[in-house]
């Protein structure tokens, strides 16, 4: 395991004499000034520390706490990922595949982890489906998902409808 201790202030001005700790701090104070996306959200904090004999400089942003779901969503945009998707999209999808009379009596309840849950208002419709047309409805809304995340499972829950 390596062992990580704070530099003292001899390592730290004998680092700072170092031409490529220079060259890396020169472009820290640039990316500040020129308040690029890894700083809006605060100050740049530089720290440095040896780990197991090794100068090492971590540079991370300073600023409020984000929530994990914007932590992710800011990461999944970086890397060009839409993970986010509109119910109401789902819904009208849901409601082209298996027709009007079947989305009629059931509604999407939640799409996570790639599990879309339906919940069905009709105790004799839930047994119809889950054994008669799992199969057939799984491979006809995978063939019109409109969503970038792949649709692995479709799970079915008897519920009630909500009275609006």
């Amino acid at each position: 395991m390596a062992t990580r201790r704070k530099l003292t202030r001899a390592e730290r001005s004998e680092l700072e004499k170092d031409p490529e700790w220079r060259k890396w701090f020169q472009e820290v104070a640039r990316r500040r000034q020129e308040g690029e996306e890894r700083t809006k959200n605060g100050e740049l904090r530089v720290s440095r520390f040896l780990v197991d004999g090794e100068v090492k400089t971590i540079c991370r942003a300073d600023g409020a706490p984000q929530p994990v779901k914007e932590i992710l969503k800011n990461q999944a945009r970086d890397f060009k990922l839409d993970i986010s998707y509109d119910l109401q999209l789902l819904q009208e999808t849901w409601q082209k595949v298996v027709g009007e009379l079947i989305a009629n009596d059931s509604a999407i309840f939640s799409f996570k982890g790639g599990v879309l849950t339906i919940e069905v208002y009709s105790s004799a419709l839930f047994q119809e489906i889950r054994l008669f047309h799992a199969e057939v409805i799984q491979k006809d809304l995978r063939d019109a998902w409109p969503l970038v995340l792949p649709l692995a499972s479709i799970r079915y829950r008897l519920g009630r409808r909500k009275e609006d």
